[in-house]
């Protein structure tokens, strides 16, 4: 988890210098989330159907996990 935090606070450090900066929190399940949704849409015609309630970070998370795929 240690590694994960780290390459993850490092991606979005990146991401905030070349896009409107992001302000996230990132707690274990924001990182577990994160390597999901990675992980998904790596995949040659990876979707997922993200479900919560509004303010919960979907759209954050889904642009960072982006981010880290390049």
């Amino acid at each position: 988890m240690d590694k994960l935090s780290h390459l993850l606070v490092e991606a979005l450090s990146s991401y905030n210098d070349s896009n409107p900066a992001m302000d996230l929190v990132l707690f274990q399940d924001a990182l577990m989330h994160t390597s999901r949704i990675a992980r998904i849409t790596k995949m040659n015609a990876g979707h997922a159907l993200l479900v919560g309630v509004g303010g919960s970070g979907k759209q954050s998370l889904s642009k960072l996990g982006s981010f880290v795929n390049g």
